[in-house]
């Protein structure tokens, strides 16, 4: 089974790329997929927690991995359109790209320490 750190490092990962791609001409944005990928190690680690338990907290986290990925592919919606959008002040501290990050770091959290609870 994944745990939390699998997660972590594949939301990171992830993140870096929606930001990557993000940066790209707005010519390019259109045949970017910005949706949660199946394969995924934190898609799997929270579809492995929900195989094995019914928690408010592996909801938290679908959601707040579903809003960063939403939030991204209304970002380049809006480029594609020809609206400005200033990838750097989105991914800076407070930055939206940041705030949906952080919520699906403090969700992977939740489920670690729901998780933990079980083996104390």
């Amino acid at each position: 089974m994944l745990d939390a750190s699998d997660a972590l490092h594949a939301h990171s990962h992830c993140r870096a790329m929606l930001v990557q791609c993000l940066r790209q001409k707005q010519a390019c944005l259109e045949y970017v997929d910005f949706a949660p990928h199946t394969d995924c190690a934190l898609v799997r680690f929270t579809q492995e927690c929900a195989a094995r338990h019914d928690w408010p907290e592996i909801d938290i986290l679908r959601t707040a991995h579903n809003s960063l990925h939403v939030l991204a592919k209304d970002m380049a919606r809006r480029m594609i359109a020809g609206e400005y959008v200033d990838i750097n002040t989105e991914n800076a501290a407070n930055g939206r790209l940041d705030n949906a990050s952080a919520a699906v770091v403090a969700a992977i959290w939740r489920v670690e320490r729901r998780l933990h609870s079980l083996a104390g």
